[in-house]
């Protein structure tokens, strides 16, 4: 079964209806009742009003709630001595005005309301004030003046002022008594408060609106300001409807303080109330959206504050907001355990303080850089730790600015503890040292011995000696191998290795890189061949790097090939782009491998290919340097038929070769 689905008994869902059209048609009797002498006009309507906010309100049964409205305002109509003909035109007259204002604050709100936004709050009040009382008021005029000859104009401004009023009264007050928002209310209110806020509004009004010597009208704004400071819209729009009820109580029997009215007809009091009810409204209705925007940004800057300090008081990151000076003026809780100082102990004195003396330059420079308008700023330092060590740290800052002025207030910095990192890094440079003197330095002089020693320079060797030594050479080749891969992929990672860009002919270069590499292809039983060239280009490339890329793409292919085929070197030109390929036939690129094929130490699995050797570092290598020199590496491959290689660069020149 649907959870959503209403499964209530058929005749509870006429009770809502029921209920809200006895409400409506009270409202309405008491209206006409009490106004009888405004020549069936009344001087506030709430009727409509009431529906429209009822009709907010509701999740379901709008249609059975209009159509009960509907009727109540027929027989209130009737019973009041209108004619079935008068009565039938008001009541759709009054359901017309409904549908306006329903549509237009529905349009903004949904199924909620949120005066607190400007855009809402004057949409409700040109459509749903404005507009819907002056279409309702058009019809109720016409008809009025068709079958009793009432006056077209003064009818119109009659139920136009009343029905505004009743809108701009009822609409905020019964959307106001929603239980989600009467909870909300309670949650953030003070009960007595409250009630004795609205009990002064009473009081003033009583003692207002009770006498007719004065025109203390001004003395109930006070009481109502306070009541809408306390308690919001629901607020504002009950004690505009209190003040409403209580003065057209006193003024219809002819008391309070608008008797004091040059006409002292009882249209011209009424008249007098409308406009006091207008200011109240006027008054009151941007106050409360003001107060209430305040309140809800201060929940929001009080939310994002909490947020920050759970966010910061829980990261493993120093998270420091630091003025102009240079001084700290928040330091999250994780800097006592990087570096055992407490928080307390650091707020209010400088960074630099705590930086290392050889560092202190660097630091000062980029506090400089940032309190003079520098947006962010990263670096590495030393920071002294409480025992007196230093820890290594890395900090990114980002800068503050006073919202009106534009000035830089301070920054916020996030700063971890990178001394292990350092520690890894130094580690490995004293690796990669270690390698370049320790190991390459008495390699090469071993490899020159053995060879010296293999081609019989210094006499005539066994045939099982010269084995041994062929043993020695081969594999110190491939430690060599290893070794200059290893130095060369270090230098190009960390941007070491140096390149000395010139213009250089593509078929010139390519033409030294085959015969460069036809050894090592023969010895694989390989033809590398260079096929016909297309137009000549320039590429702006380091030849020595470009060579190096080369000989790992042939070498590569010359290890994948069957014995017997052969490696193609083609190079093409366009659209100011040259494209050089290295073609081979051997067993391709597997699926699984070709995602990772230019990362460091990365071979296919497989015993052939195991066998093939290598140290797993020369695509790498060969992408690093390709896009150093502003080109671009790529492939295609099909298993069991071949692999084709391209590199990119762009044409310096492009020179048509003459026959």
């Amino acid at each position: 079964m649907d959870p959503t689905q209403d499964t209530s008994p058929q005749w509870l869902r006429w009770v809502p209806a029921l209920l809200l059209a006895v409400a409506f048609g009270a409202t309405a009797w008491v209206s006409i009742m009490l106004t009888r002498e405004l020549e069936r006009v009344a001087a506030i309507w709430l009727s409509n009003g009431l529906l429209v906010g009822a009709l907010l309100i509701a999740v379901r049964g709008r249609v059975l709630m209009s159509l009960a409205c509907l009727a109540a305002n027929l027989i209130v109509n009737l019973a009041v001595g209108d004619t079935p003909g008068i009565a039938i035109a008001l009541s759709v007259a009054n359901m017309l005005e409904v549908a306006i204002a329903m549509r237009a604050v529905r349009g903004v709100l949904g199924n909620a309301a949120d005066f607190v936004k400007p855009a809402v709050l004057w949409r409700f009040c040109c459509y749903a004030v404005v507009l819907a009382p002056a279409a309702s008021g058009a019809l109720g005029a016409a008809v009025l003046h068709a079958m009793r000859d009432a006056d077209l104009l003064q009818t119109f401004v009659s139920w136009y002022r009343a029905d505004a009023l009743g809108i701009a009264v009822m609409v905020p007050l019964t959307l106001a008594m929603r239980p989600s928002d009467i909870r909300q209310a309670l949650r953030h209110s003070r009960p007595a408060l409250d009630g004795l806020a609205f009990l002064v509004l009473i009081v003033v009004s009583l003692l207002v609106f009770s006498q007719s010597s004065y025109p203390f009208l001004f003395m109930v704004f006070p009481p109502l300001l306070l009541v809408t400071f306390r308690m919001g819209f629901i607020g504002a729009a009950g004690g505009i409807f209190t003040i409403a009820v209580i003065a057209l109580g006193f003024t219809l029997e002819d008391s309070g303080p608008l008797t004091l009215v040059r006409d002292g007809s009882i249209g011209a009091r009424v008249l007098a109330l409308q406009w006091l009810l207008s200011t109240l409204i006027l008054t009151t209705y941007p106050v409360c959206a003001v107060i209430i925007g305040q309140r809800r940004l201060l929940s929001d800057i009080a939310g994002s504050e909490e947020r920050f300090r759970v966010i910061a008081e829980n990261s493993s990151d120093i998270v420091a907001l630091t003025d102009v000076s240079g001084t700290w003026r928040y330091i999250s809780p994780a800097v006592t355990s990087a570096f055992g100082w407490s928080v307390a102990e650091l707020i209010g004195r400088n960074g630099i303080d705590f930086v290392h003396p050889d560092d202190a330059d660097i630091y000062a420079r980029g506090s400089a850089r940032l309190s003079t308008g520098r947006d962010t700023l990263a670096g590495q330092f030393r920071m002294r730790h409480r025992d007196g060590h230093y820890v290594w740290v890395e900090t990114m800052s980002r800068l503050l600015r006073d919202p009106t002025t534009g000035r830089p207030t301070g920054w916020v910095s996030n700063s971890r503890d990178i001394s292990a990192r350092r520690r890894i890094e130094q580690m490995k440079n004293e690796f990669v040292s270690t390698v370049n003197h320790e190991l390459r330095t008495p390699l090469t002089a071993m490899l020159g011995a053995a060879g010296l020693a293999v081609s019989g320079r210094f006499g005539v060797v066994s045939p099982q000696l010269h084995r041994l030594l062929s043993i020695v050479k081969s594999n110190g080749d491939r430690l060599s191998v290893l070794v200059n891969d290893i130095l060369d992929f270090e230098k190009v990672s960390s941007g070491k290795l140096r390149f000395d860009l010139k213009p250089h002919h593509v078929h010139q270069l390519l033409e030294r890189s085959v015969a460069v590499n036809r050894p090592y292809a023969d010895q694989h039983g390989v033809t590398l061949q260079l096929l016909a060239p297309t137009p000549d280009a320039q590429i702006l490339v380091d030849d020595e790097r470009f060579l190096q890329i080369m000989a790992n793409l042939l070498s590569n292919a010359a290890k994948f090939s069957p014995r017997g085929s052969s490696v193609e070197v083609t190079s093409s030109v366009s659209e100011n782009h040259c494209r050089v390929s290295v073609i081979d036939h051997g067993v391709g690129i597997p699926m699984s491998f070709r995602d990772t094929l230019f990362q460091r130490f990365a071979q296919a699995d497989g015993a052939d290919n195991r066998a093939k050797g290598g140290t797993g570092l020369g695509m790498a290598i060969a992408k690093h340097m390709t896009e150093h020199m502003n080109g671009r590496i790529g492939f295609e491959s099909e298993e069991n038929i071949g692999t084709t290689f391209h590199l990119d660069f762009p044409c310096v020149k492009t020179v048509e070769l003459v026959e």
